[in-house]
Parts: structure tokens; C-alpha cells; sequence
């Protein structure tokens, strides 16, 4: 995937930096797009983890802005 918004590929790098003592995984559209299962725009990153600590513990706090 060569056409991520630079905003997604920063946050991509943030989230990958701070999520590395948890076995995160790129998952929704993003996901779907790398194998090439479809192609359309993701307003959105989407990640997931097995990791049983509370979201609180494995970063910063987020929220959805609209």
C-alpha cells in the first residue's frame, strides 16, 4: 500500500512504536486493502491485540474526533 495519507502513515508509525510490547495487528479496511481484497479509501486505523491489559495501560489515551 503506497497511497496512505500521510496523516495514517505517521499515526501507523505511533502506534506501531508505542504498541511494540504488544502483539498488535493491523486489522478493517487498511487490512483488507494490504491483501489486496479490495481497494477503497479507510478514514480510519484499526488495530487489534490478545493482550489482556486494560487499553488504558497499552498507550496513550485516544479519542475519535469528529
Amino acid at each position: 500500500m503506497t497511497d496512505m495519507p500521510e496523516l495514517h502513515t505517521r499515526l501507523l508509525a505511533d502506534v506501531i512504536a508505542l504498541g511494540s510490547p504488544y502483539p498488535l495487528v493491523l486489522t478493517g479496511g487498511y487490512a483488507v486493502r494490504a491483501h489486496r481484497l479490495v481497494n477503497r479509501p479507510s478514514q480510519d486505523l484499526d488495530v487489534a491485540t490478545e493482550n489482556p491489559a486494560p487499553i488504558a495501560r497499552t498507550g496513550p489515551s485516544s479519542r475519535r474526533r469528529t
